[in-house]
């Protein structure tokens, strides 16, 4: 029986060292804001999703709510969502300018919101195809 409870304690530490381990490498990673070619980037890694999502998405109130904004229907264009993330209302952070085009927004619960609803919307346009069983959808980034 102890030695269930030893396995079963083990498992669980595991578990809640691998979650622990993902959070904390999310929280490091800086995200980038390419306004020339309306991209929103993980900096350090080959990973970017086009702001053009937002136009045909339909969870645009996971992004209100990231940003703590009043609860209502919102519909922004990518030149609007960029606005969002370089201005965030209550300044909750500081873009950081790189150069002309180039801004490092933090890893922030509301720039999560933003990256995890492109990547959701490009899953879903262009990987899903006609499957529904969603095994490999994006993992959110949010915290």
């Amino acid at each position: 029986m102890s030695g269930k409870i030893l396995s079963i304690l083990f498992v669980t530490g595991l578990m809640v060292g691998c979650a622990g381990s993902y959070s904390h490498s999310v929280k490091r990673e800086h995200y980038l804001l390419d306004t020339a070619k309306g991209e929103l980037c993980i900096e350090g890694r080959n990973a970017c999703q086009s702001l053009s999502l937002i136009v045909p998405s339909f969870q645009e109130h996971v992004i209100a709510a990231g940003y703590k904004l009043p609860k209502k229907a919102y519909q922004w264009s990518a030149s609007e969502l960029q606005n969002l993330m370089l201005q965030p209302p209550g300044n909750p952070y500081q873009p950081e300018i790189l150069s002309a085009n180039l801004y490092r927004l933090p890893p922030v619960y509301a720039v999560h919101s933003v990256w995890d609803v492109l990547a959701w919307e490009h899953y879903i346009l262009y990987e899903r195809g006609d499957r529904f069983d969603y095994i490999e959808r994006p993992v959110p980034r949010r915290f």
